[in-house]
């Protein structure tokens, strides 16, 4: 290439020379243009002609290594850069990462970074796996990886990047249900699709007591609200009752059995034995796979697991709907509408992968 730029140059040197002897020698200057046209500047053309040969080359060289190189994928267009703090919202598992000297605020949720963070806002160390505390503000001081172990919210700013799939919560209207509220993503979840309504306006009493007709309810819900028809068998859900429907198809679809030939008991607090098995029969009836078992020794209160409801539990418990507490299993405690709501989010989730 340099070779052939110094034959161009001293081509052109060698035309303007010639150039100007014909006009030193005062000869035609016609003849001149017309013999040096004829000598020297198609020589020049050829060499031109053949330099941009070369350089098309050199260019279409230079595109094929460029090409391999993105396809090796050297270069990572996944960091993000921002001079304030962008809210993330990251559910169980996902994860944001922080680049070193990058910044961060943990709003809500529960999270744990895989190297020391300096914990801005009281000035110490927060050491590797240890939770982050809602409302401080973190520094990266190498890259770092956060988790959250809930569903969570955090913004980041400087250089990060993050698998967060998460979006911002529903407005809800219950003066009962607060941010940072240990069900508050459980009850936006359910809510926000239609499952559960408030108990009134303004209240959705996370605490009261899952009764039957509700729980009856939420599985009609589930189901798409399909037509009903045909007798109530129980005498004890009266027609004119808001649940009237859902427990008639409930009882159809074999989700509901009474408790007792006629009656239903509407009113009657559910127990976390009879959600695991009103699940197991509402997947059975769906078609779902519901094969799976875990054994349920390992819990001190396993043999108070009534006989009905051993498949359900252990069913339950292997795809970890049913979780238990201090090592118990409690199947004879009623569930309050916030734990049924928990256990619905996650019901729905495995449905998902079914």
């Amino acid at each position: 290439m340099k070779k052939l730029t110094r034959t161009i140059l001293f081509a052109l040197v060698a035309v303007l020379a010639s150039a100007a002897m014909v006009f030193a020698a005062g000869e035609n200057v016609v003849v001149s243009l017309s013999y040096l046209n004829g000598t020297y500047m198609g020589q020049l053309a050829a060499q031109l002609s053949e330099l941009t040969d070369d350089l098309e080359a050199v260019y279409e060289a230079a595109v094929d290594k460029l090409e391999a190189k993105v396809g090796q994928d050297t270069v990572d267009l996944s960091w993000n850069t921002s001079a304030a703090f962008e809210t993330i919202y990251p559910k169980s598992g996902e994860t944001v990462t922080l680049d070193a000297g990058s910044g961060l605020v943990w709003y809500y949720g529960t999270g744990a970074a895989s190297s020391t963070l300096l914990d801005v806002t009281i000035g110490e160390e927060l050491a590797p796996a240890a939770s982050l505390t809602a409302g401080h503000r973190y520094l990266a001081e190498q890259e770092t990886v956060i988790t959250a172990v809930s569903t969570s919210s955090c913004g980041a700013e400087g250089r990060w990047k993050t698998t967060a799939t998460g979006t911002a919560p529903v407005q809800l209207p219950f003066k009962d249900v607060a941010v940072g509220d240990w069900y508050y993503d459980a009850v936006s979840y359910v809510v926000e699709r239609g499952l559960f309504n408030g108990t009134t306006a303004t209240t959705f009493d996370p605490n009261a007591a899952m009764n039957r007709a509700m729980l009856a309810t939420v599985l009609y819900r589930i189901d798409g609200q399909p037509a009903v028809t045909g007798a109530n068998p129980f005498t004890d859900v009266p027609e004119y009752e808001w649940y009237v429907k859902q427990v008639i198809w409930a009882y159809q679809a074999g989700v509901v059995t009474g408790t007792s030939a006629t009656t239903f008991s509407p009113k009657g607090t559910v127990t976390r034995e009879q959600i695991a098995v009103l699940l197991y029969r509402y997947s059975a009836y769906r078609g779902y796979d519901v094969s799976a078992r875990a054994s349920i020794t390992g819990f001190s209160d396993h043999s108070k697991v009534s006989a009905y409801a051993q498949d359900g539990i252990s069913w339950a418990v292997a795809e970890g709907l049913l979780v238990g507490s201090d090592g118990k299993l409690n199947p004879g405690n009623g569930a309050t509408r916030a734990q049924v709501a928990t256990m619905f989010q996650r019901y729905e989730a495995w449905a998902a992968s079914q």
